[in-house]
Protein backbone atom coordinates (compact mmCIF):
# COMPACT_ATOMS: atom_id res chain seq x y z
CA UNK A 1 0.00 0.00 0.00
CA UNK A 2 1.39 3.23 -1.36
CA UNK A 3 0.72 5.27 1.85
CA UNK A 4 2.11 8.59 1.58
CA UNK A 5 6.07 10.63 1.79
CA UNK A 6 8.28 10.37 4.30
CA UNK A 7 7.71 13.82 5.94
CA UNK A 8 3.40 13.23 5.39
CA UNK A 9 0.85 14.13 8.09
CA UNK A 10 -1.29 11.62 5.84
CA UNK A 11 1.66 8.99 6.49
CA UNK A 12 1.06 9.22 10.17
CA UNK A 13 -2.75 9.50 9.53
CA UNK A 14 -2.21 6.22 7.94
CA UNK A 15 -0.22 4.37 10.17
CA UNK A 16 -3.05 5.30 13.53
CA UNK A 17 -6.31 4.58 11.28
CA UNK A 18 -4.41 1.23 10.22
CA UNK A 19 -4.01 0.38 14.11
CA UNK A 20 -7.26 1.46 15.03
CA UNK A 21 -8.46 -1.14 12.11
CA UNK A 22 -6.38 -3.92 13.69
CA UNK A 23 -3.85 -3.99 10.67
CA UNK A 24 0.23 -3.62 12.01
CA UNK A 25 1.65 -1.36 9.28
CA UNK A 26 4.92 -2.77 10.36
CA UNK A 27 3.82 -6.63 9.78
CA UNK A 28 0.44 -6.88 7.98
CA UNK A 29 1.01 -4.53 5.23
CA UNK A 30 3.69 -3.91 2.93
CA UNK A 31 4.35 0.15 3.32
CA UNK A 32 5.46 1.72 0.40
CA UNK A 33 7.00 5.17 1.11
CA UNK A 34 6.96 7.66 -1.90
CA UNK A 35 9.65 10.20 -2.73
CA UNK A 36 6.55 12.49 -4.65
CA UNK A 37 2.79 11.88 -3.48
CA UNK A 38 2.24 11.59 -7.06
CA UNK A 39 3.69 8.45 -7.73
CA UNK A 40 1.02 6.78 -5.57
CA UNK A 41 -1.31 6.45 -8.20
CA UNK A 42 0.64 5.57 -11.42
CA UNK A 43 2.11 2.52 -8.80
CA UNK A 44 -1.28 1.07 -8.44
CA UNK A 45 -1.95 1.08 -11.60
CA UNK A 46 0.93 -0.14 -12.95
CA UNK A 47 0.50 -2.86 -9.91
CA UNK A 48 3.97 -1.98 -7.97
CA UNK A 49 1.09 -0.46 -4.83
CA UNK A 50 -2.11 -2.91 -4.90
CA UNK A 51 -3.55 0.14 -2.91
CA UNK A 52 -3.29 4.01 -2.03
CA UNK A 53 -3.90 5.79 0.89
CA UNK A 54 -4.54 9.88 0.96
CA UNK A 55 -7.05 12.42 1.56
CA UNK A 56 -9.58 15.13 0.61
CA UNK A 57 -12.15 15.01 -1.59
CA UNK A 58 -10.05 16.74 -3.76
CA UNK A 59 -6.72 15.34 -3.79
CA UNK A 60 -5.28 14.39 -6.68
CA UNK A 61 -4.72 10.87 -6.23
CA UNK A 62 -7.89 9.96 -5.76
CA UNK A 63 -9.49 11.69 -8.48
CA UNK A 64 -6.57 9.67 -11.11
CA UNK A 65 -7.72 6.58 -10.00
CA UNK A 66 -11.39 7.38 -10.21
CA UNK A 67 -10.94 8.35 -13.62
CA UNK A 68 -8.57 5.58 -14.92
CA UNK A 69 -10.53 2.52 -17.08
CA UNK A 70 -11.56 0.89 -14.61
CA UNK A 71 -12.36 2.86 -11.74
CA UNK A 72 -11.40 2.73 -7.56
CA UNK A 73 -12.97 1.24 -5.08
CA UNK A 74 -13.05 3.32 -2.12
CA UNK A 75 -13.53 2.32 1.47
CA UNK A 76 -13.36 3.27 4.88
CA UNK A 77 -12.29 1.56 8.18
CA UNK A 78 -14.59 -0.92 9.44
CA UNK A 79 -17.46 1.29 11.64
CA UNK A 80 -16.20 -1.22 14.64
CA UNK A 81 -13.12 0.25 13.93
CA UNK A 82 -13.77 4.08 13.63
CA UNK A 83 -13.91 4.26 17.40
CA UNK A 84 -10.69 2.83 18.06
CA UNK A 85 -9.43 5.16 15.63
CA UNK A 86 -10.98 8.08 16.89
CA UNK A 87 -9.30 6.92 20.49
CA UNK A 88 -5.90 6.44 19.32
CA UNK A 89 -5.93 10.16 17.96
CA UNK A 90 -8.45 13.35 19.30
CA UNK A 91 -7.23 15.07 15.90
CA UNK A 92 -9.51 12.86 13.97
CA UNK A 93 -12.99 12.99 13.86
CA UNK A 94 -16.13 10.82 11.70
CA UNK A 95 -16.58 11.90 8.09
CA UNK A 96 -18.93 10.74 5.45
CA UNK A 97 -18.17 10.86 1.68
CA UNK A 98 -21.20 11.77 0.52
CA UNK A 99 -21.67 9.41 -2.80
CA UNK A 100 -21.09 10.41 -6.20
CA UNK A 101 -17.74 12.60 -4.39
CA UNK A 102 -15.46 11.03 -7.11
CA UNK A 103 -16.21 9.10 -10.59
CA UNK A 104 -17.88 5.92 -10.37
CA UNK A 105 -18.14 6.05 -6.38
CA UNK A 106 -22.14 5.46 -6.15
CA UNK A 107 -22.51 5.00 -2.31
CA UNK A 108 -21.62 6.93 0.76
CA UNK A 109 -19.28 5.92 3.20
CA UNK A 110 -17.81 6.43 6.56
CA UNK A 111 -14.43 6.75 7.27
CA UNK A 112 -12.00 9.32 9.09
CA UNK A 113 -10.43 13.08 8.74
CA UNK A 114 -8.87 15.65 10.65
CA UNK A 115 -10.53 18.89 10.46
CA UNK A 116 -8.30 21.92 8.87
CA UNK A 117 -5.51 23.30 11.23
CA UNK A 118 -2.15 24.41 10.68
CA UNK A 119 0.36 22.84 13.40
CA UNK A 120 2.94 25.26 14.03
CA UNK A 121 6.54 25.81 16.43
CA UNK A 122 5.77 26.84 19.73
CA UNK A 123 6.57 30.33 20.27
CA UNK A 124 5.67 31.72 16.87
CA UNK A 125 4.63 35.32 16.67
CA UNK A 126 1.16 35.93 17.95
CA UNK A 127 0.41 38.93 15.70
CA UNK A 128 1.08 36.46 12.50
CA UNK A 129 -1.25 33.88 13.89
CA UNK A 130 -3.64 36.62 14.59
CA UNK A 131 -3.34 37.98 10.83
CA UNK A 132 -3.80 34.00 9.73
CA UNK A 133 -6.71 33.09 11.20
CA UNK A 134 -8.29 35.85 10.22
CA UNK A 135 -7.38 35.51 6.92
CA UNK A 136 -8.72 32.10 7.16
CA UNK A 137 -12.16 33.22 8.64
CA UNK A 138 -12.57 36.13 5.99
CA UNK A 139 -12.22 33.22 3.19
CA UNK A 140 -13.97 30.57 4.33
CA UNK A 141 -16.85 31.56 2.60
CA UNK A 142 -15.09 31.43 -0.78
CA UNK A 143 -12.75 28.05 0.05
CA UNK A 144 -16.45 26.49 0.57
CA UNK A 145 -17.39 28.00 -2.88
CA UNK A 146 -14.19 25.84 -4.49
CA UNK A 147 -13.48 23.01 -2.26
CA UNK A 148 -16.10 20.34 -0.95
CA UNK A 149 -14.13 20.40 2.37
CA UNK A 150 -13.81 24.16 2.20
CA UNK A 151 -16.79 24.33 4.27
CA UNK A 152 -15.00 22.89 7.19
CA UNK A 153 -11.94 25.35 7.57
CA UNK A 154 -13.90 27.57 10.01
CA UNK A 155 -11.43 28.75 12.93
CA UNK A 156 -14.21 28.19 14.97
CA UNK A 157 -14.40 24.79 14.31
CA UNK A 158 -11.02 24.15 16.09
CA UNK A 159 -13.13 23.98 19.95
CA UNK A 160 -14.93 20.90 19.19
CA UNK A 161 -11.57 19.39 17.08
CA UNK A 162 -8.56 19.60 19.25
CA UNK A 163 -7.89 20.27 22.83
CA UNK A 164 -7.68 23.68 23.96
CA UNK A 165 -4.35 23.13 25.28
CA UNK A 166 -3.21 22.42 21.73
CA UNK A 167 -4.64 26.10 20.59
CA UNK A 168 -2.34 29.06 20.20
CA UNK A 169 -2.79 31.91 22.33
CA UNK A 170 -3.76 34.01 19.54
CA UNK A 171 -6.25 31.38 18.04
CA UNK A 172 -7.79 30.82 21.69
CA UNK A 173 -8.26 34.97 21.88
CA UNK A 174 -9.80 34.90 18.38
CA UNK A 175 -12.43 32.11 19.82
CA UNK A 176 -13.10 33.70 22.55
CA UNK A 177 -13.93 36.96 20.84
CA UNK A 178 -16.04 34.93 18.59
CA UNK A 179 -17.95 33.72 20.87
CA UNK A 180 -16.81 30.15 20.83
CA UNK A 181 -16.86 28.24 24.24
Amino acid sequence: MAIGTRSSGLTAMASTVLRGSGIDPDRDIQPILLDRARDGPAMVLDGRAAALWGGSLVWPGFRTLASAPGSARFFGPPRQAIDRILALSPSLRRVTVPADSFPGQRVAFETVGSWSFIIARPGLDRAAVSRLVQAIDRARGALARHLPQGQDSDPRNLAAAVPARWLHPATASFLQEAGVP
